[in-house]
């Protein structure tokens, strides 16, 4: 029994190489023929448009983030006490979530700007206003409460333990250090396909053979290598994404679904969970919701106005939710006999009070940096 989900595992981590070894179908994957269609012209559709379709994926992304913690912290603190449908079917449900940091990192790819008259300097210093003052605050917040030594903060920080969900903001700032690089390597078509492979190794070697190839120790899961290839590939589908006059082939949205049926297979056959660097499952689900935003999202209406705002408030929705979710799991985890009634009641209750902290902190970060 061992052996069969081992040989499953490998399958199922080869099979993006499989694709992009197929002409045709690296063709759709890295958006060749669109990229070449719409190279040097400018976005024809509304900055109002772009940004809701944005922050709509965002608002989705976040909310699934949400869910799959719901998911940790049941199967952290009550495993023992769930049947094995009930493990099941949480894991599961965390597994479908798995497209959400592959749709962060390319929606921050595809939404940064460098001017040409811009330096390294100052466009750092907006992402530090943006992202990295709000990360060192609650951070900061969160290892007083935790009642952590002064002399450890430093190394919490920068390993992302302060909280689970952290690794990702080092991520991010890597990736944001990286980005006047990668605007220069952008010239050159080898490099979306060499950001690729580097991170499929790295994901394959570190995370799948649990092999620390790099010697990196605690700082391996904030390590921005299996990540890279979403960030670039936003930076490089930049105009695509940001244009409403896209039409797609029948084949496309073929090849986006079975790229989505691949991974719900993968999650069903293995029956664990899953790490979040989905090179299939990630692009397949961003691709669909594209395809499909002039029906889903062309109309502003209740629901998209509720994820759109979600979406604006990921990063600090983000920041807060962990926490926030265990004290509230800890409060009301009796609430129903109903495991599953349990399960949802924690994961409303955790999003809407969430929701309302974040719409605080935002108001008044915005006030006093006067954004």
């Amino acid at each position: 029994m061992a052996f069969f989900p081992f040989t499953c595992r490998i399958a199922f981590t080869l099979f993006p190489i499989a694709i992009i070894s197929i002409p045709f179908l690296r063709k759709i994957y890295f958006l060749e023929d669109k990229l070449l269609a719409i190279k040097g012209k400018p976005p024809v559709s509304s900055a109002q448009k772009r940004d809701l379709f944005f922050d709509v994926i965002k608002g989705i992304s976040i909310l699934a983030v949400i869910l799959i913690h719901t998911q940790y912290l049941y199967m952290h603190n009550f495993s023992e006490n769930l049947s094995e449908k009930e493990s099941f079917l949480f894991i599961f449900i965390s597994n479908l979530g798995r497209f959400t940091i592959p749709i962060f990192l390319v929606s921050s790819g595809a939404l940064l700007s460098y001017g040409k008259n811009e330096t390294f300097l100052n466009f750092f210093r907006k992402r530090t206003l943006k992202i990295i003052i709000p990360f060192l605050a609650v951070s900061a917040l969160l290892l007083i409460i935790q009642k952590v030594p002064l002399s450890d903060w430093f190394f919490k920080i920068i390993t992302g333990e302060v909280s689970l969900p952290f690794y990702f903001a080092i991520v991010l700032i890597q990736l944001y250090l990286l980005y006047p690089f990668i605007l220069k390597m952008m010239r050159y078509k080898w490099f979306l396909y060499a950001s690729f492979l580097f991170s499929f190794l790295t994901y394959a070697t570190v995370f799948l053979f649990n092999l620390d190839i790099f010697g990196m120790g605690s700082f391996a899961p904030c390590f921005f290598g299996r990540f890279l290839f979403f960030f670039v590939f936003g930076i490089y589908a930049k105009e695509y994404y940001l244009s409403n006059s896209q039409k797609f082939s029948v084949g496309e949205i073929i090849f986006w679904s079975l790229m989505v049926f691949i991974f719900i297979m993968e999650a069903l056959l293995l029956q664990e969970v899953l790490y979040n660097a989905r090179f299939l499952y990630g692009l397949g689900v961003l691709n669909l919701f594209f395809m499909l935003k002039n029906k889903l999202f062309g109309k502003i209406n209740p629901l998209t106005k509720i994820l759109s705002r979600f979406g604006k408030l990921s990063l600090w929705i983000f920041l807060l939710h962990f926490q926030l979710e265990e004290f509230i799991l800890n409060i009301i985890v009796n609430f129903s006999n109903n495991v599953y009634l349990n399960f949802l009641f924690v994961f409303f209750v955790t999003t809407i009070a969430t929701f309302v902290l974040a719409s605080i902190c935002d108001f008044f970060y915005k006030k006093i940096t006067q954004e």
